[in-house]
This record gives structure tokens, sequence and C-alpha cells, in this order.
């Protein structure tokens, strides 16, 4: 079958990589719910290491795993394995996506996690806009479209090996001393010393040992976190500190 890519509503996608011009509605059908069942394996898998082996190692998975697949999507004709690509996509999402919004959040300061997760939707919906204009007006090649997230998903994963893991999540597992060591490199990188938390003892920290003070605290902890979601959803913010 030849095409007019002259047609404003002729574009070279997914369809005429895998020959599915004729196929049935349950076969186009599966592509995307690969996608969808990669997602709920990953959030039972991939959300799990950055909740237990930290957020830095899920975000890395999810981030190098849907650069190397995606990157291998672009070379294959074969309907079957474009599934099984579509589906690894999906699971290395939930890294990407879902364990790496709670590493950027968690590595800002409270007065600015509103502000930079809003700013990341924004540019999210101008991501939207900037490929509509490409199909629209430059390309109608879908291939081109993939090769950023390639490229930022490498050069992600190799800047992430410079990055220290979230003091929060080091805090909420009782490596403190970790999260000292996470705090002060963060504050040579702003110019602020390199041991500026050294002397720093969480209320966590501070109640270990006691069972009524490591309640009161895991219990403020919660209370902090419900409280940033409240604002995170009115688009409020405050300072609260690590717990």
């Amino acid at each position: 079958m030849r095409y007019n890519f002259d047609d404003s509503e002729t574009i070279d996608n997914m369809i005429t990589q895998f020959k599915l011009e004729c196929a049935s509605s349950v076969k186009l059908g599966l592509i995307g719910s690969s996608f969808l069942v990669g997602i709920v394996v990953g959030s039972v898998t991939i959300t799990r290491i950055g909740d237990t082996y930290g957020r830095r190692l899920g975000f890395g998975v999810g981030i190098f795993m849907q650069s190397i697949v995606t990157f291998m999507i672009l070379f294959t004709d074969n309907y079957n394995m474009a599934c099984l690509f579509v589906f690894l996509i999906g699971f290395s999402v939930t890294g990407k996506q879902y364990v790496g919004w709670n590493y950027l959040l968690e590595m800002q300061p409270k007065s600015k996690s509103v502000v930079i997760g809003t700013a990341c939707f924004i540019a999210e919906g101008f991501v939207f806009i900037a490929i509509t204009i490409f199909f629209k007006w430059i390309c109608k090649q879908w291939h081109y479209v993939l090769l950023p997230t390639v490229l930022f998903g490498m050069l992600g994963s190799i800047f992430l090996y410079l990055q220290p893991e979230s003091p929060k999540w080091l805090v909420s597992v009782g490596k403190y001393q970790e999260a000292r060591k996470s705090l002060n490199k963060i504050a040579e990188v702003n110019g602020l010393g390199t041991n500026v938390a050294d002397k720093f003892v969480f209320p966590k920290e501070k109640a270990s040992g006691n069972a009524y003070l490591e309640l009161i605290a895991d219990k403020e902890q919660k209370r902090s976190e419900a409280e940033d979601e409240m604002l995170a959803e009115n688009g409020g913010s405050h300072d609260i500190n690590i717990s």
C-alpha cells in the first residue's frame, strides 16, 4: 500500500510500520493494552524498588530501560515484538514517571515543590503542542519524535550517577548518616559548604529506641505528608523539616 504523505491526515506511525492497515480492532487494541498491562506490572515491581531500595535506583531502572526499549522499537517491523516493546515501555514508565516524580519533589525545598511540580505539568503540555506542530508542518515520520526520549533518557541515566539519594527517603528508612551525606552533597552543589548537615538530628532519629516517641514521630511524619498532598492539590506551599 502506498501513502500520500502530502495529505494533512496521513502520518508514518506504528500502523504503517507494523502493516496494521487492515488489521482487526482486536489486533490494534492489543498494542495499547500491552502498554497498560506494563504499567500495572510496573506499579507492583519498579515502584516497590523505589520504596524499598531507594528512589534513585527505581528511577534509574525506569529511565534506562525506557531509553533502550524505545530505541529498539524503531528498528523492528514485527508485530509480536512491537507488543513486547510497548509492554516494556509501559513497565519502565512507572519507574521514570512515578518513582521519578517522588524523587524530584523530595529533592526540592518544601517551598518550591508546588512550583516545580506545576512547571513539569506545564512543560508536558507544551510537549504535546510541539508534537502536533511537528507532524502538521515539519515532518510526518514518527521516528523523529521518539529520538528525544532516547537521547535525553541516556543523558539522564549518565547524570543520575552523579545525583545523591533522596534524603527524605533515607530518613524514612532509618539511614540517618546517609541522609546527612546526601544533604551535604546537595549543600555543596548549592555553594553552602560541605559539612552543613553533619550535626542534623532528625525527629525519628531522636526518638529511636523509645517506642512512644517513635510513634509520635511517625504520626508527625504522616501528618506532614498529608499536609503536603493537600497543599499540592490546592496550589499552596509551606516549609516543613524532614522527619
